[in-house]
């Protein structure tokens, strides 16, 4: 049974206890089942023992891997209660991220139950970091190179010879120029 006496939070008690100093008008019984979860939480630690949120969001782009530039990401930590969490949004098994960190996504809890999410002027950041490492790091095709066009036609050539030799192709002739 849960009880509480005058402005001290609910306890514990046995049974027998509990009725008797409830009969007596000295506590008065607690139904948790009704408490809802913020009374939950201002019970289990008070509102002065918790910390007062001071969040500082970041938006960084990740360090390079050799000649590939990691993805950019958003970084949180709270001052008051020491929390660090990376946010990086939706992303492939290989890293490669697909949806960016939005308010949807991106929830954070801190300072004993606070919930926050990011400030918009640091989405809107992350976005525009994201669309210019999109533009960076895609698959680009390899330029062609200068010689590229006689090496096709030397491969060609020499295909050609083979089918010849082994009797695949006949060599039709060619009309004689007047």
């Amino acid at each position: 049974m849960f009880i509480k006496v005058g402005d001290k939070p609910a306890a514990h008690v046995p049974r027998e206890t509990g009725q008797a100093l409830v009969a007596a008008g000295i506590a008065v019984e607690v139904d948790l089942q009704k408490e809802t979860l913020q009374q939950r939480i201002q019970r289990l630690s008070p509102a002065q023992d918790r910390p007062v949120p001071q969040p500082h969001w970041q938006v960084i782009l990740a360090k390079r891997v050799d000649d590939f530039q990691l993805p950019p990401y958003v970084y949180f930590h709270c001052s008051s209660c020491h929390h660090k969490q990376v946010i990086r949004g939706k992303s492939t098994p290989t890293g490669i991220p697909i949806e960016p960190p939005t308010l949807k996504n991106c929830v954070i809890v801190h300072c004993g139950g606070f919930r926050e999410h990011p400030p918009a002027e640091v989405l809107e950041k992350m976005d525009k970091l994201r669309v210019l490492w999109f533009k960076t790091h895609r698959k680009q095709q390899s330029p062609t190179p200068p010689n590229q066009g006689l090496y096709d036609l030397a491969r060609d050539r020499a295909a050609y010879a083979y089918q010849v030799s082994i009797g695949a192709i006949v060599p039709q002739s060619r009309p004689e120029k007047s």
